[in-house]
């Protein structure tokens, strides 16, 4: 997940390189509720930086 935007409640907007790469809403909470295959929970990338939208999107080999 590459997010966007957050409402400061729940909704968050952003990128999802799930079944299928798509830009979308995604629900903190449910997001919280996630686990990996493994059943280990998300984590935020802690050394992660700001790139633009179109770089995210060429990486993960989106059209722009």
């Amino acid at each position: 997940w590459y997010i966007l935007e957050f409402d400061q409640e729940d909704l968050l907007f952003g990128l999802v390189d799930g079944f299928e790469k798509e830009l979308g809403y995604i629900s903190l909470n449910e997001l919280r509720e996630t686990t990996g295959p493994l059943g280990l929970p998300i984590e935020r990338d802690l050394y992660w930086q700001p790139v633009p939208l179109s770089k995210v999107k060429a990486d993960l080999g989106m059209r722009a």
